[in-house]
């Protein structure tokens, strides 16, 4: 969900003309028009799209990555084959969780949608001051790419909440998997330790696997979403590509 955002940082270019600057020696700068301060505001607020995007995914995959591991040190524990392996496996689990705090993952989305919204009323501002059909069809196209960041924010932050209703379960799971890899040499063989994590994670194991099915389906869907906005942007690139005097060759 990074790439999306980078054709933003064309915008300044549509009020171009009315931005240059003059020599050494030569006449005063003529002062900005309005057309020049509309873009310079919509880049602005393109850009604070961009950084709530970037600061909300990270956190949300701090938090999948943490569950993530969690599921791989619960699977190690209950299999006699890999138990012992659950001793370096846990310290990562347990970086994780301390990393993560679910109260907090939610607001980045909401304020992602929000600067999203605002981007998208200085965008139809804007829009009214431009005379060229090719600047006011890139705005459309770029429109439509804040449209689908907005429904990405929506459908993430619907992941974002079912991992937070699942947490307390994550939460004990990680608690038991911990206790358990610092008891593992109470234990005379491997067998016997699967056999007591399992007697000790048993009442947790139906929470988990529900909350395993619920989160890869909100997964998917943002996978999706994720799409839609890479799609757009696609689009957006094409059409600036094929600007008056533009380079139609694509952007590596």
């Amino acid at each position: 969900m990074r790439r999306p955002v980078a054709v933003f940082c064309a915008l300044l270019a549509l009020a171009a003309p009315a931005c240059g600057g003059n020599s050494v020696g030569s006449q005063p700068t003529a002062p900005v028009d309005d057309t020049s301060i509309r873009v310079a505001a919509l880049h602005d607020e393109m850009a604070e799209v961009a950084e709530h995007q970037q600061v909300a995914d990270l956190a949300l995959a701090d938090a999948l990555s943490a569950v993530r591991r969690l599921e791989e040190v619960v699977a190690q524990l209950r299999d006699p084959e890999r138990v012992d392996d659950a001793q370096d496996t846990s310290e990562g689990v347990d970086a994780a969780f301390t990393g993560v705090d679910p109260a907090r993952l939610r607001q980045p989305f909401i304020d992602l949608a929000l600067a999203v919204d605002d981007a998208r009323a200085t965008l139809r501002s804007t829009r009214e001051v431009l005379d060229e059909d090719w600047q006011r069809g890139y705005l459309d196209a770029e429109d439509q790419v804040l449209t689908a960041v907005r429904a990405y924010a929506e459908t993430a932050d619907k992941l974002v909440q079912v991992v937070v209703r699942h947490w307390p379960t994550f939460e004990s799971a990680h608690a038991v998997a911990a206790r358990f890899v610092e008891q593992r040499w109470f234990y005379r063989s491997a067998q016997e330790a699967a056999d007591a994590f399992e007697v000790q994670i048993g009442d947790l194991l139906p929470r988990l696997n529900s909350a395993q099915r619920e989160i890869a389906k909100f997964v998917a869907q943002r996978q999706d979403a994720a799409r839609a906005v890479n799609e757009a942007s696609e689009t957006a690139s094409r059409h600036w590509r094929r600007r008056p005097g533009g380079d139609p060759t694509p952007t590596p």
